[in-house]
């Protein structure tokens, strides 16, 4: 993995949270801070996704760093993957976030939290997690013929409309065009 394809990213955490993330112990303890905010976030990447999905607007507030202001702050930097970047700058754009960097201090949180209440199955309650998480997204997915008779049927109530229908794949190409 070359550094030219990431990202640079700065932000602010607490000493307590980069306290823990130095002590957290994730196969190699070798790793660096930055190596494990990116691995973290890359374990965590469904509950962003989930988040992302189903989370509310939040009107661009501000959120203390700390809720302790003797509490000393430390500038991180840390290397993202293009697609993790772009999944958080969406995010932020989409519910408003203040910051970004708002953004990890809160998933690096919630994971921390989850390694404070398993310990050493956090691992596997994560798995276990998204596991479900998938299947009831199988259950609940649209296929392709039932997404077209939706918007057919909702197409039949627009009065004089002739053109085209595109539906396009997660990627924006055109999946399937048909005149009317």
């Amino acid at each position: 993995m070359s550094l030219s394809s990431n990202h640079e990213f700065h932000f602010i955490m607490d000493e307590n949270m980069k306290m823990d993330l130095l002590n957290l112990s994730m196969g190699d303890n070798r790793g660096t801070l930055s190596g494990k905010i990116m691995k973290i976030l890359s374990i965590i990447m469904p509950i962003i996704k989930k988040v992302h999905k189903w989370g509310d607007q939040k009107y661009s507030q501000y959120l203390p760093i700390t809720n302790e202001p003797e509490k000393k702050r430390h500038h991180v930097h840390t290397y993202f993957p293009e697609h993790i970047y772009r999944q958080l700058k969406l995010m932020h754009h989409d519910l408003n976030f203040y910051s970004i960097g708002q953004l990890v201090r809160g998933f690096l949180r919630i994971f921390l939290s989850f390694v404070k209440h398993f310990g050493n199955k956090v691992y596997w309650v994560l798995n276990q997690i998204f596991k479900r998480w998938n299947e009831e997204d199988k259950l609940n997915k649209l296929t392709t013929h039932d997404l077209i008779r939706h918007l057919s049927l909702i197409l039949q109530h627009f009065p004089d409309q002739s053109g085209f229908i595109n539906i396009y794949t997660r990627f924006y190409s055109p999946f399937w065009i048909n005149f009317q």
